[in-house]
């Protein structure tokens, strides 16, 4: 429809005038694109990435007229891609779709409006196909491509500062550009304009490159006869290579849904054009941080979460529940309409903002902690509980205490309260829960908090008071009284921020450090995107990831990793106690240890290794025994030691640790002597 502007027939007509256009009554194949000339297939192609035909080919009706055409003329060739180079060239314009297919009975043959069903003076409605092409405007080459598209190449741009798109050298392609001799001229393009539905992206070409296609058979550079002139031709394909991001939150992105919604799509998708829901920019991005639930599904499959919650629910004794509401029932007071009907409506209205349907009671404690908690009950029907501490109702603002209350109500929708009755109850003494664990449950808890924070945005809706309640809360200043404006706040948030982002800070306890808190909120309160939130927040999540602010734990993480594989592949395999040995000693480093070992073990492993000793002894030579024995202990952690094994322990103790071969001996003497023990199987 508007794609396809010629039609080749061996035969021509007289008439002139409106041509209904009929699809026929068998769907489209999946492998229509490899049965057809490479000329045609490039179009499909190219219309496909442009939105313009869907990418399944058998969502095409069938069976039906689906809209009509001008012929306007008829010619012995055109310029046109779809020209087969034979017969009469049938050339259409002013295409226009049925708003809805329109069933009729036809037998072959052109019948123009020859059927009873439809009259061409009365015809349904019916709308014009817009067809998106690729545009050039001064340097800039405009090129219309789905928003996933540009998603993809935008995180591709991040990751590795270049992303490529290809498109086919096509009739309607190659008039984009100028030539010159003959030849497609793209030196002058500077930047690639993606347009999508709800933004335009600019990107900076580094190069244009034409390569020809190649047979993948048989590794040749394929040939095809073309149709237009029979002779034998390369392929050309044009390579836009794409390189950093140079406008992503400027003009080409809008500012607001309202603004999106006003304007309308930009690029008009393939379902947009059948009638089909357009998608709306979304007035608040979903409150859930991906890797919150990554994390989250981590732990509760690695505690067995499935039999534990069934344990629980049969071996557990203890009454949580009861014991909080006896002490909110004998020390609180609860908010009850009748009694404290202003209070009472601020927490109707946050229950009706987030659509929390599930009984709460709420109360009151008298004490000068400005804080609040809630406690999920999960294991009967009695409501769950939200207290609210007095200096704080005293302290803030109606908005502020519907951001704390939104808050709570997200650990709640969340059910945070289970997992962690899950995680206190495989370990009800902390300090034996193993050390990557921990690193683990304080980031989850971290994230859970960052994620209620944007429950409590979306209960008031007010980012003023959302970091109004912050700075409250961390300095008990009423700072409303005192006229601090919002701006003043994010700008002093963002200069004690940069301490934590310039590698010096790391936030340790299970709720993240108010500049993270405040700054995480002002990403969910203004980006209008995933993509760009996504971006945002990635700053924030990686100081989470800390565990540590010492120069010498990124080298000694690659020590680590890079020496546990060199040594657990000595004999030739790598047993999963290796494996778990080396990630008990990373995950005191990293928080996901198994894909840090794994990323190292793509790079060059004793590069690595060598740098990360040098590295690490230049920061602090004492390290060099326990480094030594770390080896040590991985080589005989299978309960076996080789010849071989042992001299790999003298030559590496003497070329990166300075030890003789006798003092190697005396260490590996040491270790086997404390905790050796035989392979059982050995001995049978």
């Amino acid at each position: 429809m508007g794609i396809k502007d010629v039609d080749n027939h061996s035969w021509k007509i007289d008439y002139r005038g409106k041509i209904l256009i009929v699809a026929g009554p068998e769907k489209v194949p999946a492998n229509f694109t490899e049965n057809i000339p490479y000329e045609f297939a490039n179009e499909i192609h190219n219309n496909t990435m442009f939105g313009n035909i869907p990418f399944k080919l058998q969502e095409f009706p069938v069976g039906a007229a689906i809209g009509y055409a001008d012929l306007v003329d008829i010619v012995g060739e055109s310029d046109s891609g779809w020209d087969e180079g034979e017969g009469w060239v049938f050339v259409f314009k002013n295409a226009r779709m049925f708003e809805e297919p329109q069933t009729v009975k036809f037998d072959s043959g052109v019948k123009y409006f020859d059927v009873p069903e439809l009259n061409p003076d009365h015809l349904p409605s019916s709308i014009e196909f817009p067809v998106n092409k690729v545009e050039t405007e001064d340097d800039t080459v405009k090129i219309p491509l789905p928003d996933d598209i540009i998603t993809k190449m935008v995180e591709e741009v991040e990751d590795a500062e270049v992303s490529y798109l290809d498109f086919f050298s096509t009739p309607s392609v190659d008039s984009a550009f100028p030539r010159k001799r003959g030849r497609i001229q793209t030196d002058g393009f500077k930047k690639l304009l993606a347009v999508g539905y709800a933004s335009n992206v600019t990107f900076e070409i580094k190069r244009f490159e034409t390569y020809q296609v190649k047979d993948w058979n048989t590794g040749k550079t394929f040939k095809y006869t073309s149709l237009k002139t029979g002779r034998q031709v390369t392929l050309d394909v044009h390579r836009v290579c794409v390189g950093k991001v140079l406008l992503t939150e400027a003009k080409d992105i809008f500012d607001s849904a309202e603004e999106a919604v006003a304007k309308g799509p930009v690029l008009q998708t393939m379902e947009d054009k059948l009638g089909g829901p357009a998608s709306k920019v979304p007035d608040h991005l979903p409150p859930t941080i991906p890797l919150e639930q990554k994390m989250r599904e981590n732990i509760y499959n690695a505690l067995q979460g499935s039999a534990i919650d069934e344990l629980i629910r049969l071996a557990d004794s203890s009454d949580s529940g009861t014991y909080f509401r006896s002490v909110m029932e004998g020390h609180s007071l609860k908010v009850e309409k009748p009694l404290l009907d202003h209070l009472y409506g601020l927490f109707e209205e946050v229950r009706d903002a987030l659509g929390y349907k599930d009984p709460i009671d709420f109360y009151v404690t008298g004490s000068s902690s400005i804080n609040a908690f809630s406690v999920s009950i999960e294991n009967d029907d009695r409501p769950s509980i939200v207290n609210v501490n007095s200096a704080l109702l005293t302290l803030m603002t109606d908005q502020e205490v519907k951001f704390v209350l939104g808050h709570e109500l997200g650990h709640l929708i969340n059910h945070d309260s289970k997992m962690n009755s899950l995680i206190n109850f495989v370990y009800p003494q902390s300090g034996l829960m193993p050390l990557g664990l921990q690193h683990k449950v304080r980031l989850w808890n971290q994230l859970a908090e960052l994620e209620a924070d944007r429950y409590g945005y979306l209960a008031c809706g007010d980012l003023a008071a959302c970091v109004s309640a912050f700075y409250k809360m961390s300095s008990g200043l009423d700072i409303t009284k005192m006229n601090v404006k919002l701006d003043v706040l994010l700008e002093e948030n963002r200069r004690h921020l940069e301490y934590f982002l310039s590698d010096k800070g790391v936030s340790l306890d299970s709720h993240p450090v108010n500049p993270i808190r405040v700054e995480g909120l002002r990403l969910y309160a203004t980006c209008k995107s995933d993509r760009t939130l996504k971006k945002g927040m990635t700053e924030l999540t990686d100081i989470l990831l800390k565990v540590g602010s010492s120069e010498i734990d990124k080298p000694m993480s690659d020590f680590i990793a890079s020496a546990g594989l060199i040594a657990a592949n000595i004999d030739g395999k790598m047993t999963d106690i290796e494996v778990n040995s080396i990630l008990e000693q990373l995950s005191a480093q990293q928080i996901f240890a198994k894909e840090y070992l794994k990323a190292i073990s793509k790079k060059d492993v004793a590069a690595v290794f060598n740098e990360s000793v040098a590295k690490i002894m230049s920061i602090e030579p004492g390290y060099r025994e326990p480094m030594l024995r770390y080896i040590i202990n991985l080589i005989i952690a299978d309960n076996s030691l080789s010849i071989e094994e042992m001299n790999f322990i003298f030559e590496i103790g003497a070329n990166a640790f300075g030890y003789s071969k006798k003092e190697c001996a005396l260490m590996i003497a040491q270790q086997i002597q404390q905790g050796f023990t035989p392979d059982m199987m050995d001995l049978y």
